[in-house]
């Protein structure tokens, strides 16, 4: 019998999550724990929220390794990164519990190119449309060097500024990977929803064993809404269709609506 399209898109977001968790259970009370931010997913408001430490410099390594540090984050920078570069053992993520946050494509691509815009790594003369050809043609050619998109140092690409130079952190910023590439190599024992951000946050405080916290810390920006942007540009909805495929496929999101909210800004440079 022929799914709806509803009962199939609940299917499809059933069969992402146990992939991605491996078919293990989610631990609860872990000594260690591990955010993976994905950027543009309200994850530095959460890291304030929660007191996570911030590692995104190898020399900053130490505190981690010798037990100081209980939680940590390392920015933008995806564990495959770090377990491929031996900067981290994959045993530190095996025996932590690590959580991230994923978005609706369509609002995560407006958010990226709003604070690109923002902190000047992209040149203001660049529009939404623009950036996303720019973006699939240097996902192409950054594939076709490196099989696995762990391209650690890539060449700066000519319609970005570089103001921020070659930070690791800000590389995986700027090359606005899918979100989906972040969450490779590691077991995911929670993934939350940026759009049900509180469920989220609830369910990893149950999982550490601490309180909820009281205020939230996020951000509202003044970027347009995603509307805005996709009207403005009619190739814009079909790019990041293409750009981010899997992430609608994986994480559950309706390819065919563009949502018409205002574009959040969540805080620092990537949010």
């Amino acid at each position: 019998m022929k799914r709806s399209v509803r009962a199939e898109r609940v299917h499809r977001v059933a069969v992402a999550v146990a992939r991605l968790l491996d078919g293990r259970p989610m631990r609860a009370r872990s000594s260690a724990a591990v955010f993976v931010h994905v950027p543009r997913t309200s994850g530095t408001s959460l890291i304030e929220e929660l007191g996570f430490e911030r590692y995104s410099r190898p020399g900053q390594l130490t505190d981690l390794f010798d037990g100081r540090t209980r939680w940590a984050t390392f920015d933008h920078i995806p564990p495959h990164a770090l377990i491929a570069t031996r900067l981290v053992a994959p045993q530190y993520f095996e025996r932590a519990y690590v959580f991230a946050m994923v978005r609706d494509p369509y609002t995560w691509a407006a958010s990226m190119f709003d604070v690109l815009r923002q902190n000047g790594t992209l040149d203001d003369t660049v529009g939404f449309g623009a950036w996303l050809a720019g973006v699939q043609r240097m996902h192409e050619a950054e594939r076709a060097a490196h099989p696995a998109p762990a391209a650690l140092a890539p060449p700066e690409a000519d319609w970005m500024s570089g103001r921020f130079g070659n930070s690791w952190n800000m590389t995986w910023l700027k090359r606005a990977w899918p979100q989906h590439t972040w969450l490779e190599g590691v077991r995911i024992d929670h993934l939350g929803r940026f759009e049900e951000r509180a469920a989220a946050v609830r369910a990893v405080c149950e999982a550490l064993g601490v309180a909820v916290p009281t205020e939230a810390h996020s951000r509202r920006g003044v970027g347009p809404g995603p509307g805005e942007l996709y009207d403005a540009e009619p190739g814009a909805a079909a790019l990041v269709r293409a750009l981010y495929a899997e992430d609608f496929d994986r994480f559950g999101y309706d390819p065919d609506r563009v949502p018409s909210e205002r574009v959040p800004s969540t805080g620092g440079s990537g949010g």
